[in-house]
């Protein structure tokens, strides 16, 4: 501000004008001059003190600054409003968040209450209950008089069925994969993150070069694509946990250097995979214990239900874990 100009600034900043106002009482600026601060921004706009002090001695403009006094008085009210408004919000949605936590804990706890009662059969006669029901499922092998037995079937079986260098392959990336989860567990026992994100993707790597020698044999042999699980092999490099890989992996090793247990009907050539019979023969002879224990899960999970909205995918869960508890080889 000069002695006898003021600024478009100061009129607005000390003295309570707006735009509206400036043009509505003063019109254009009096005079232009450099910006004192920024050479390259635009003029500053100079109005005469005295013209300002003219125009706000009329009644016209002391009825509009007394509006615009309510106006900007209505819009702090209104901003205060919104701003006690927001922070109930943000306090409402805090306490919401606690509840939810309390009641999933709530349920967690009374879901890990409920028990399967249940009496567990020993492996071999689950064998003998899941080949017999397989007998009665297939009637037209049972009247041949052609038997069942069960039998581990060798991975060297399909290694055979390989080229030269698949042959030689495959046991390599048993031994790369033995070192890798070596390599892994070590890792997050000490706590290095950097290391066991480097060793995980070395297994991703692993799994990638298992897939391409694998998923051909698996298409020719159901029973190694099951054992492997290889429709689920070529989406490791996309998604899925630490804990998903390295479980595939130590299976990989384990059905390589161990085979696959198996159901063999002899003289016909059929090779079934026994665990998918087992754990059929589990669900069928525990039937009436699993519905009793499902039906007290879900009575549960309804009590929780506005507030749990995974309480059946818990329930789910919580019912594998029980068979798990049961027969630790049952898989779903």
């Amino acid at each position: 501000m000069t002695a006898e100009y003021i600024t478009k600034t100061d009129l607005k900043v000390t003295r309570g004008w707006t735009d509206a106002a400036i043009k509505k009482f003063l019109g254009s600026e009096d005079k232009n001059s450099k910006n004192p601060v920024y050479r390259s921004a635009s003029p500053v706009c100079l109005y005469l003190l005295e013209r300002v002090l003219e125009a706000e001695s009329t009644e016209e403009f002391e009825h509009w600054k007394k509006l615009s006094e309510k106006r900007r008085e209505a819009a702090k009210k209104a901003s205060q409003t919104r701003q006690e408004r927001e922070r109930q919000r943000e306090i409402e949605a805090q306490q919401k968040a606690l509840e939810l936590q309390k009641q999933q804990q709530l349920f967690g706890k009374a879901i890990s209450v409920v028990k399967l009662n249940i009496q567990p059969l020993p492996y071999k006669e689950l064998v003998a209950l899941a080949c017999e029901e397989w007998n009665k499922n297939n009637p037209e092998i049972a009247k041949s008089n052609v038997q069942t037995k069960t039998e581990i079937t060798k991975f060297s079986r399909f290694i055979e069925l390989m080229g030269g260098f698949g042959r030689k392959k495959i046991p390599a990336l048993v031994e790369q994969a033995q070192g890798y989860l070596a390599l892994y567990y070590q890792s997050k026992e000490s706590e290095d993150a950097q290391e066991t994100r480097r060793i995980v993707v070395a297994l991703h790597a692993l799994c990638g070069e298992c897939e391409g020698l694998l998923n051909n044999m698996g298409s020719k042999h159901p029973i190694l694509k099951q054992a492997l699980d290889l429709k689920s092999l070529n989406s490791f490099a996309r998604k899925t946990s630490e804990e998903e890989l390295t479980n595939w992996v130590s299976n990989f090793i384990d059905v390589v250097e161990g085979g696959v247990e198996t159901l063999v009907v002899q003289g016909s050539g059929k090779i079934i995979k026994i665990q998918n019979l087992i754990n059929s023969a589990i669900l069928k002879i525990h039937e009436a214990e699993l519905k009793t224990c499902q039906e007290e899960l879900n009575a549960i999970a309804e009590q929780f239900q506005e507030w749990v909205p995974s309480a059946a995918f818990q329930v789910k869960q919580r019912c594998h874990q029980l068979l798990k508890e049961k027969y630790p080889y049952f898989t779903q």
